[in-house]
């Protein structure tokens, strides 16, 4: 489909073109025939350069001589010289080039029909030259079979950022995010396909603020509060220091995921949300397309991303924030968390 689109716009662009010399050639000579010539030309020269790209050499050979003797054939029929050659005293010595040059031998045809061989002859080769460059840009050398299997190597170590508890927990979030995004593809109203398991969340500016969070020291303090509150402290468990920490670590991720969806439910309010989120590289500035007229008559911010910044109400009311030693809750935004503040 793609390649017959692009034959499409290529005979589209030449028909333009050929169009415009043409019209160009008409107006200079204000000559209906030179016109068509002119736009003939560029349409040959297309054709031409077709024929040569389908390795079609003989073709393209018969066609080129062809073509030149048809133009050679309009050019006799407009110009109607008497001779080849006006004036016999033709000076054949070493310098007859430099004369031929100067125009000076009072040979105005042979001028001509020089200049013409020479055209035809530039423009073989450059039709030729293109060609070759096509092919040479496009091939390759063939592949070789494939050779002996060494044995594996050792197993490595361990990445330690890839270990880490924040990358852990960043992975995890995202995994959530994902499940929420599919979450509302599946109960839109339109039929939205997507794949399983695949990260919906495209969208780095997105991406790079839950993973600032994630590596914060307000998400680490959560971790560490919770890891050394009374109530791990005084658990009973077969393999303690693990246990706290596996539990301290969910819990601090818990409290993100929850924060994160929220998030994510309110830019899928908008009409174009999941465009957005979606998009690798759209931002603040994109809203000013994406923001519609829907939107405002649901009351929505034209801006989500600066709503989200400065803090909305709403979406403000979180889980017990004190480490899993209390109740109640504590209104903060955390949207902004990893962000230095006076």
């Amino acid at each position: 489909m793609n390649g017959l689109l692009g034959l499409v716009l290529q005979i589209f662009f030449i028909i333009v073109v050929s169009l415009t010399v043409g019209y160009t050639a008409f107006t200079i000579s204000t000559d209906f025939l030179w016109g068509g010539f002119g736009a003939l030309a560029v349409i040959s020269l297309y054709t031409l350069s077709k024929i040569l790209d389908s390795g079609n050499y003989l073709g393209f050979l018969v066609s080129f001589l062809i073509t030149t003797l048809l133009a050679a054939a309009f050019l006799l029929f407009k110009m109607k010289p008497n001779s080849l050659v006006k004036n016999a005293a033709v000076n054949v010595s070493n310098n007859y080039f430099d004369i031929l040059k100067a125009n000076t031998t009072g040979n105005d045809a042979l001028f001509f029909w020089s200049m013409f061989a020479a055209s035809t002859i530039t423009i073989f080769g450059l039709l030729l030259a293109k060609s070759a460059y096509s092919k040479m840009k496009s091939s390759g050398g063939l592949q070789g079979p494939k050779g002996v299997d060494g044995d594996r190597g050792g197993k490595g170590d361990t990445s330690e950022k890839l270990n880490s508890s924040n990358e852990i927990a960043y992975k995890h979030l995202l995994l959530e995010v994902n499940l929420e995004i599919e979450k509302y593809m599946i109960q839109n109203k339109e039929a939205i396909e997507f794949t399983p398991g695949e990260a919906h969340l495209k969208n780095y500016f997105v991406l790079e603020n839950l993973r600032r969070i994630i590596y914060s020291n307000e998400f680490n303090k959560v971790y560490i509060d919770t890891l050394y509150s009374h109530v791990l402290r005084n658990v009973t468990l077969s393999n303690k220091k693990c246990a706290r920490e596996n539990i301290a670590l969910e819990h601090a991720i818990e409290k993100v995921v929850f924060d994160s969806k929220k998030w994510i439910r309110y830019l899928l309010s908008y009409k174009n949300g999941l465009k957005f989120l979606t998009s690798e590289f759209a931002t603040s500035r994109d809203w000013e397309t994406l923001y519609l007229k829907s939107d405002n008559l649901s009351g929505l911010d034209k801006d989500p991303l600066k709503k989200l910044e400065e803090g909305i109400p709403t979406l403000e009311s979180y889980i017990n924030d004190d480490g899993g030693g209390g109740g109640g809750e504590v209104r903060s935004n955390k949207w902004n968390w990893g962000n230095c503040r006076n």
